[in-house]
This record gives C-alpha cells, sequence and structure tokens, in this order.
C-alpha cells in the first residue's frame, strides 16, 4: 500500500509532501524530517495517510519529530486517541511543533512517547494500516 507522508509546508520545503510503500521510504523521511528539525532548533508534525483514499475517512497517524527527548503519537482512526509508553514521564509544557505552518502545542500529557518509540509506531502503521500496538492508547493522552 502507498502512504503520503506530510510535514511543514511544501512551499518551505520541497519533499514536505511524499509518498512512501516501504519501511526503508518512510525511514528516509522520517531521517530528513529530523535532519531539517536539528538544523533549524524546530519540531513538525508528520501525518502518515494512506495515498489516494476517496471513501470514508482513512484511519491516520501523527507523530512528533525533532525533539530529541520527546514525541508524540496521535491516532485518528478506530479507537483514536493519544499513544504513550508505561512509565515515561510527561513532557515539558509549551513545546511547539509545526503543523503545516501552524504552530501547535501539545500537553505535556500527550508528550509520552520518545522519538524512537514514535518512528516505530510509525514503521507498525505502515505495514499494518492499524493503530500501531507497541503504544498504549487513551482519549486525552493521560495514562
Amino acid at each position: 500500500m502507498t502512504y503520503l507522508v506530510a510535514w511543514g509546508r511544501s512551499t518551505a520545503h520541497p519533499r514536505a509532501r511524499v509518498e512512501v510503500t516501504s519501511v526503508a521510504d518512510l525511514d528516509v523521511v522520517l531521517t530528513e524530517v529530523a535532519r531539517v528539525a536539528g538544523e533549524q532548533d524546530h519540531r513538525y508534525v508528520l501525518t502518515l495517510v494512506p495515498a489516494g483514499e476517496h471513501g470514508p475517512l482513512p484511519a491516520v497517524l501523527q507523530i512528533g519529530v525533532g525533539h530529541p527527548t520527546w514525541s508524540f503519537a496521535l491516532w485518528y482512526g478506530p479507537g483514536g486517541g493519544y499513544g504513550h509508553e508505561a512509565g515515561l514521564e510527561p513532557g515539558p509544557a509549551g513545546l511547539q511543533f509545526d503543523q503545516g505552518g501552524q504552530p501547535t502545542y501539545p500537553d505535556p500529557q500527550q508528550l509520552r512517547v520518545t522519538p524512537e518509540m514514535a518512528r516505530t509506531a510509525a514503521r507498525e502503521y505502515l505495514v499494518t494500516g492499524q493503530r500501531p500496538q507497541c503504544l498504549r492508547w487513551t482519549d486525552d493522552g493521560a495514562p
């Protein structure tokens, strides 16, 4: 299956919207976004959605990319919710992520995912098309 990966603004980043068909393709994009984020001291919301879906709303996964310690995972699909890792403390208040040029500030309870686990969740979603099982899920980010 082909997925669209979107992050940042396409006017600022030529590869801000790309299609991927494999975990290897996704890893290239995730590495590029992390590199750009590090160079710009910026954080991005990365959205993964099935490409070309025209029927009912498809399941979508969003993750935070660019902070060395904190990330998030937000699932728009059956069961919904914010992902979190067991035992991980909430992140800092006021941490800004860029969502298509608009700033967004996840609640500290929603920042209970490490960057590596966010990547793992994205890889799992790409393979299964389902809500990643590598995380626990809640309605509001609080465990």
